[in-house]
Protein backbone atom coordinates (compact mmCIF):
# COMPACT_ATOMS: atom_id res chain seq x y z
CA UNK A 1 0.00 0.00 0.00
CA UNK A 2 1.11 3.16 -1.06
CA UNK A 3 -0.09 6.43 0.57
CA UNK A 4 0.46 9.19 -1.90
CA UNK A 5 -0.30 13.14 -0.24
CA UNK A 6 -2.63 14.83 -2.23
CA UNK A 7 -1.69 18.67 -2.15
CA UNK A 8 -4.72 20.92 -1.57
CA UNK A 9 -5.53 22.46 -4.55
CA UNK A 10 -4.58 25.99 -5.25
CA UNK A 11 -6.67 28.44 -3.62
CA UNK A 12 -8.30 25.99 -1.40
CA UNK A 13 -7.94 27.36 2.59
CA UNK A 14 -6.73 24.64 5.19
CA UNK A 15 -8.90 22.57 6.95
CA UNK A 16 -9.84 24.72 9.77
CA UNK A 17 -7.79 24.54 12.87
CA UNK A 18 -9.76 23.30 16.27
CA UNK A 19 -8.74 24.30 19.78
CA UNK A 20 -8.48 21.82 22.33
CA UNK A 21 -11.06 22.34 25.24
CA UNK A 22 -9.49 23.95 28.10
CA UNK A 23 -11.19 25.75 31.19
CA UNK A 24 -12.20 29.48 30.78
CA UNK A 25 -9.80 31.36 32.92
CA UNK A 26 -11.06 34.61 33.78
CA UNK A 27 -8.16 37.55 34.54
CA UNK A 28 -7.65 38.33 38.24
CA UNK A 29 -8.20 41.85 38.50
CA UNK A 30 -6.71 43.84 41.64
CA UNK A 31 -7.30 47.43 42.53
CA UNK A 32 -5.09 49.80 44.48
CA UNK A 33 -6.28 52.14 46.69
CA UNK A 34 -6.06 55.32 45.93
CA UNK A 35 -4.41 56.05 49.45
CA UNK A 36 -2.23 53.13 50.36
CA UNK A 37 -1.92 52.34 54.04
CA UNK A 38 0.78 54.43 56.06
CA UNK A 39 3.54 52.81 56.99
CA UNK A 40 3.77 51.45 60.83
CA UNK A 41 5.51 54.09 62.54
CA UNK A 42 6.53 54.36 66.71
CA UNK A 43 4.61 57.44 68.42
CA UNK A 44 8.36 58.39 70.14
CA UNK A 45 9.95 58.95 66.77
CA UNK A 46 7.59 61.61 65.27
CA UNK A 47 9.70 64.61 65.13
CA UNK A 48 7.84 67.81 67.05
CA UNK A 49 6.08 69.90 63.73
CA UNK A 50 6.65 73.51 65.45
CA UNK A 51 3.08 74.45 63.79
CA UNK A 52 1.77 76.46 66.37
CA UNK A 53 5.19 78.44 66.33
CA UNK A 54 5.43 79.12 63.26
CA UNK A 55 2.10 80.16 63.08
CA UNK A 56 2.07 82.49 65.97
CA UNK A 57 5.03 83.79 64.13
CA UNK A 58 4.00 84.40 60.79
CA UNK A 59 0.38 86.23 62.00
CA UNK A 60 2.18 88.35 64.89
CA UNK A 61 5.69 88.96 64.03
CA UNK A 62 7.22 88.84 60.33
CA UNK A 63 4.93 87.06 57.45
CA UNK A 64 6.74 86.44 54.69
CA UNK A 65 9.50 84.08 56.31
CA UNK A 66 6.85 82.59 58.60
CA UNK A 67 4.52 81.60 55.50
CA UNK A 68 7.89 79.25 55.26
CA UNK A 69 8.03 78.07 58.18
CA UNK A 70 4.05 77.18 58.31
CA UNK A 71 4.54 75.17 54.77
CA UNK A 72 7.88 73.56 56.44
CA UNK A 73 6.28 72.40 59.50
CA UNK A 74 2.84 70.99 57.24
CA UNK A 75 5.77 68.55 55.69
CA UNK A 76 6.81 67.08 58.63
CA UNK A 77 3.38 65.20 58.45
CA UNK A 78 4.05 64.61 54.71
CA UNK A 79 6.81 63.18 55.29
CA UNK A 80 5.93 61.10 58.38
CA UNK A 81 2.99 59.69 56.61
CA UNK A 82 5.34 58.33 53.10
CA UNK A 83 7.46 56.58 55.60
CA UNK A 84 10.63 58.86 55.27
CA UNK A 85 11.52 59.70 58.58
CA UNK A 86 14.85 61.20 57.79
CA UNK A 87 12.37 63.64 55.36
CA UNK A 88 10.86 64.43 58.67
CA UNK A 89 13.21 65.40 61.05
CA UNK A 90 15.12 67.72 58.34
CA UNK A 91 11.94 69.68 58.01
CA UNK A 92 11.31 69.80 61.58
CA UNK A 93 14.30 71.55 61.82
CA UNK A 94 13.65 73.69 59.13
CA UNK A 95 10.12 74.85 60.52
CA UNK A 96 12.05 75.00 63.99
CA UNK A 97 14.46 77.16 62.34
CA UNK A 98 12.57 79.41 60.30
CA UNK A 99 9.88 79.95 63.39
CA UNK A 100 13.00 81.14 65.24
CA UNK A 101 13.94 83.67 62.55
CA UNK A 102 10.20 85.01 61.98
CA UNK A 103 10.08 85.67 65.98
CA UNK A 104 13.56 87.29 66.08
CA UNK A 105 12.98 89.37 62.58
CA UNK A 106 9.10 90.15 64.00
CA UNK A 107 10.91 91.37 67.14
CA UNK A 108 13.49 93.61 65.72
CA UNK A 109 10.76 95.46 63.12
CA UNK A 110 8.68 96.01 66.32
CA UNK A 111 11.74 97.84 68.03
CA UNK A 112 12.35 99.65 65.21
CA UNK A 113 8.77 101.02 64.86
CA UNK A 114 8.14 101.28 68.58
CA UNK A 115 11.36 103.68 68.73
CA UNK A 116 10.45 105.46 65.50
CA UNK A 117 7.81 106.48 67.10
CA UNK A 118 9.32 107.60 69.78
CA UNK A 119 11.62 109.48 67.91
CA UNK A 120 8.41 110.93 66.00
CA UNK A 121 6.33 112.00 69.35
CA UNK A 122 9.45 113.51 70.73
CA UNK A 123 9.78 115.43 67.76
CA UNK A 124 6.44 116.64 67.74
CA UNK A 125 6.84 117.46 71.62
CA UNK A 126 9.58 119.43 71.15
CA UNK A 127 8.06 121.54 68.31
CA UNK A 128 4.87 121.87 70.36
CA UNK A 129 7.01 123.34 73.45
CA UNK A 130 9.01 125.48 71.39
CA UNK A 131 5.29 127.22 70.15
CA UNK A 132 4.06 126.86 74.14
CA UNK A 133 7.38 129.24 74.88
CA UNK A 134 7.18 131.62 72.08
CA UNK A 135 3.70 132.70 72.71
CA UNK A 136 4.13 132.06 76.72
CA UNK A 137 4.11 134.83 79.34
CA UNK A 138 4.95 132.26 81.83
CA UNK A 139 8.90 132.31 80.69
CA UNK A 140 10.86 129.46 79.13
CA UNK A 141 9.55 126.08 79.56
CA UNK A 142 12.12 123.77 79.23
CA UNK A 143 11.85 119.66 78.63
CA UNK A 144 12.40 117.10 81.57
CA UNK A 145 13.60 113.46 81.51
CA UNK A 146 14.96 113.09 77.84
CA UNK A 147 18.49 112.71 79.07
CA UNK A 148 20.01 115.43 76.41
Amino acid sequence: MTETKTSPEKGALPPPYTFPEQPVQVPIVQTMRANPQRPMVDPRDVPQDYFILSLFATIFCCWPVGIFAVMKSRNVHREVWRGNMYGAHISSLAARRLSVLTVFLGFVCWCLIVSWQLRVCRYKCDAELEDVNENSSYGNLTTVGYGD
